[in-house]
């Protein structure tokens, strides 16, 4: 992690066997919002997210979006893009993924103010 990295978004981040552990993530204590699909996907497996959640000192804002894979985290495809490569843009049956870019932006515009210390006006407090 960056050393100047004040929060971070993970979204259905693809976690590699090993590749965390306690002790590497030992000095993690920035807020993370730590989203991830229920059906994964594309080398995204939903138990090493659910694993890498519990290694974190601090607990992140963690969800688990109901019947979401891994693609439905990118923002809906235009229809050329959707012709070519319809794996990218095809949501699972019963999900739409239309909503979950802007819950995600949402959820961090409200987690990052915060951790940047950004008041309501959005000013830099330190900048004052």
């Amino acid at each position: 992690m960056i050393p100047a990295s004040k929060a971070a978004i993970l979204a259905d981040p693809p976690l590699f066997e090993g590749l965390f552990n306690r002790e590497r993530l030992a000095d993690v204590n920035i807020p993370i919002l730590l989203w991830r699909s229920a059906l994964g996907g594309d080398g995204v497996v939903p138990d090493t997210i659910d694993a890498l959640e519990q290694l974190l000192p601090k607990r992140p804002d963690y969800r688990i979006v109901p019947n979401s894979a891994h693609f439905s985290f990118i923002a809906p495809c235009p229809p050329k893009l959707t012709e070519a490569a319809p794996i990218l843009c095809t949501d699972p049956p019963g999900f739409r993924s239309e909503g979950v870019p802007r819950r995600l932006q949402q959820r961090g515009r409200d987690l990052f103010p915060h951790a940047f210390g950004v008041t309501e006006d959005g000013y830099d407090q330190a900048s004052r």
